[in-house]
């Protein structure tokens, strides 16, 4: 397992205590790590379809959705549950930054999902 995998282990863990049955919420073909509204917080928790679901998803779980860049000038403190990227709900790159761990964390997500799915169906 890489750092990938290991943040969305645990951002599955804190979900599994917080929101059970979330996995079933989630339309992993629309998914997007870099989309507020089709990453998983933003699937679960936009209520009113507002693109707001992210923020609202991070601060229900106790986490600082700060990017952390000095460019974004956000200097939240972390939350009672620390930062969303280290749970794999984002990553520590500002949104507008090219990175590969974009691609890397939404790779561990979809491997996520389908491990899940597979131990679902046996």
């Amino acid at each position: 397992m890489n750092q990938y995998d290991l943040r969305v282990a645990k951002g599955a863990a804190l979900l599994d205590e917080e929101n059970p049955g979330w996995i079933t919420g989630i339309n992993w073909t629309t998914f997007s790590i870099r989309s507020t509204v089709e990453c998983v917080l933003g699937q679960l928790y936009d209520e009113w379809g507002f693109g707001s679901g992210y923020s609202r998803g991070a601060q229900a779980l106790g986490l600082s959705f700060t990017c952390g860049c000095d460019e974004c000038e956000l200097e939240l403190e972390p939350g009672p549950n620390g930062y969303a990227f280290e749970y794999g709900f984002t990553v520590e790159v500002c949104r507008n930054e090219e990175s590969d761990a974009w691609d890397e964390v939404e790779a561990a997500w979809l491997r996520y999902a389908a491990d899940r799915k597979a131990l679902v169906s046996q």
